[in-house]
């Protein structure tokens, strides 16, 4: 029956075709040696459909329909630069020919990479070949071969090196018959929370279980890392003078983490405004004193001395002191609040902006519920050591997991101090030295493991074994990898940690570095000298997921391919001179936001079209925020 139909159907429409084809070039200033990309759109009447790119096996009659195929015959002006990019079909089982099938409906806009070749200025035209099938219930067209005339203008001039990569990505694809194209409010993000103003609307039920998550998930980013050693030296050292488990300073501990990271984040963005925070968390006073803190934790964990209050404040809390104590867990959890502001999530800042504005009591309710998913792990964490030290037998082994811990607090020192010197531009602490310098330290820490090395806290000859020479291992190929992590090798998110690479205000070395343009009001004037939407990323001197998206998200696979059709600008807000201060009140205006990263695609007039605030893991995620904001410019362009 679907060979019947589709040959009587083909009997009715030899002469009339039911989907048009057109071409165009893009970029339309394209130069010689430079790479563009041909745009097949295609129409399709309706009740009609044309057939996908995939090649479909015959059903049970030995039919199947034709594919689409779009190909670029050799010529002497454009050469291929990658496969056709295609959008996505629908599927859907086919009754003419009784099998399962990808289709167009309405429109849809197919792209073919090409470069200019050597040599080629003026006026040109080439032929694209295209073949392709149209049917509808019940009937079909024949299948089509046809050529598609393609002409444009070559610009003089040398090819750009912006302009060099292939442009794979997707074009932004028409409206489907029936959708209204609707264009994201401003301080809107890619999963529809976007502005403080939002969390008003939600149940305070949800909004709590909100912000409990997003502190349960804000304990895997990177600047978490460093309070677990410090917490477990610290209460390794804490004695309890009865049998009992001595649960008091670990919930000190903890409710200083809370108590210190709700009030003074509250307290701070009251009395400095939304900024606040994240001006705190780049201060240079502030690393300063958290380099000196590290370093120190780091010595007293050698033996070079220990870590005792003055004898004055000793005599007026000595009798708390002797039964765990307070002021010295509250401190604790001041360090840890300090050590977490460089990477906050975003709903935090959120929050902030909120209390900014005057509203105190939902950010303090997400505060408290974010801190206390933030604090619990490490209550746990402080109770585990008072265990430990109950353990029979711990002897020199518990010596040797402080030691080592002293390695890591200088480890995680570096990153403050090169906080300092991004901040003010000084070029002292590159990636490449804070990398030398953590191998220095793996080297050494290896020695010690492997025994060839002594410190203070160290009581004679001890056997080593097997597990501290495989700990010992572990280190040196930690070493190594720092080596290989010079020459491009990604650490993940240990690598957020380093300072920012390129530098900020020198040239990347790197052949696949993305061609970030630095002024926005720049930015602006090309996307609508080429009508292209803008892509922002708003970043810090001083973020450690802003390291981590740039290491791991935006430069790679199919996210880097998006960029090719976008004007994409980089703004740092986090720095001391007047072009980040405008960037950090470019960021609020734009999202509502001064949290680090938060990443905006624009329309070419500055109008918000979509919002991504934070770091993730999947680029899929990323990916579906880029094109929907693409996807509304695209909507935007053909009104």
């Amino acid at each position: 029956m679907a060979a019947l139909l589709t040959l009587v159907g083909s009997s009715f429409a030899q002469g009339k075709e039911y989907a048009t084809w057109s071409a165009t070039m893009e970029p339309t200033d394209i130069r010689a040696g430079e790479s563009g990309r041909i745009l097949i759109h295609l129409k399709v009447e309706d009740p009609w459909h044309v057939y996908g790119t995939e090649e479909a096996k015959p059903g049970p009659d030995g039919l199947a329909p034709m594919n689409t195929v779009i190909s670029l015959p050799e010529n002497k002006v454009l050469e291929t630069n990658g496969k056709l990019v295609v959008p996505n079909p629908k599927k859907d089982f086919d009754k003419n020919f009784n099998i399962d099938v990808t289709y167009y409906e309405g429109e849809a806009i197919f792209s073919l990479p090409i470069k200019v070749k050597e040599g080629v200025s003026g006026k040109q035209e080439v032929t694209l070949d295209y073949s392709y099938q149209a049917c509808r219930k019940g009937t079909c067209d024949i299948p089509r071969n046809n050529t598609l005339k393609v002409s444009f203008d070559v610009a003089p001039g040398e090819p750009r090196s912006e302009r060099l990569a292939a442009m794979t990505g997707l074009p932004n694809q028409p409206e489907q018959p029936g959708a209204t194209p609707e264009v994201a409010p401003e301080n809107t993000d890619a999963t529809g929370a976007g502005t403080p103003n939002d969390f008003s609307k939600m149940s305070l039920i949800g909004y709590i279980g909100f912000c409990f998550g997003a502190g349960l998930l804000s304990l895997l980013l990177p600047c978490v890392f460093p309070m677990i050693p410090i917490t477990v030296s610290y209460f390794s050292k804490q004695k309890a003078e009865d049998e009992k488990v001595n649960i008091k300073g670990p919930l000190w501990y903890c409710l200083g983490i809370i108590g210190t990271f709700t009030g003074l984040g509250l307290l701070v963005t009251a009395v400095f405004g939304a900024a606040g925070i994240q001006n705190l968390a780049t201060n240079p006073w502030v690393n300063g004193l958290m380099f000196l803190v590290f370093v120190g934790l780091g010595l007293s964990l050698f033996g070079v001395f220990n870590i005792a209050l003055p004898s004055g404040m000793v005599n007026k809390v000595s009798a708390k002191s002797r039964t765990g104590g307070v002021l010295g867990p509250v401190l604790m959890g001041l360090t840890f609040t300090l050590t977490s502001f460089t990477c906050t999530v975003p709903v935090v800042g959120a929050l902030l902006v909120a209390a900014s504005k005057g509203d105190f009591l939902r950010p303090t309710i997400g505060m408290l519920c974010f801190s206390t998913a933030f604090a619990f792990p490490f209550f746990l964490l402080a109770l585990f050591p008072g265990y430990l030290s109950k353990l029979p037998r711990s002897g020199s082994w518990m010596n040797t997991v402080k030691s080592f811990m002293g390695f890591l607090e200088l480890a995680f020192a570096v990153k403050f101090l090169s906080n300092i010197d991004v901040v003010y531009q000084w070029g002292l602490i590159t990636r490449p030295i804070a990398l030398g310098v953590w191998f220095a330290l793996a080297v050494i820490a290896a020695g010690y493991l492997f025994g060839w090395l002594q410190i203070a806290t160290d009581h004679g000859a001890s056997k080593i074994g097997w597990l501290r020479r495989g700990f010992g291992v572990a280190t040196l190929v930690g070493g190594v990898m720092c080596l290989a992590a010079m020459e491009g090798y990604n650490l993940g998110k240990i690598g957020a940690l380093l300072p920012p690479d390129p530098y900020p205000g020198r040239e990347s070395k790197s052949e696949n570095a993305l061609p970030w343009m630095k002024d926005y009001k720049e930015a602006i004037a090309q996307a609508q000298a080429s009508g292209k939407p803008v892509f922002v990323n708003f970043t810090g001197y001083t973020c450690t997921n802003c390291r981590y998206m740039e290491q791991n998200i935006l430069p790679k696979g199919d996210v880097r391919k998006e960029f090719n059709d976008m004007v994409i600008v980089e703004l740092y807000t986090d720095g001391k001179t007047d072009d980040n201060k405008q960037n950090q009140q470019l960021q609020q205006k734009l999202t509502g936001s001064v949290t680090l990263p938060v990443y905006v695609v624009l329309s070419p007039k500055g109008d918000v079209l979509s919002q991504f605030g934070g770091s993730t893991e999947d680029p899929d995620e990323f990916l579906k925020f880029i094109r929907d904001g693409k996807s509304k410019a695209g909507a935007i362009a053909r009104r």
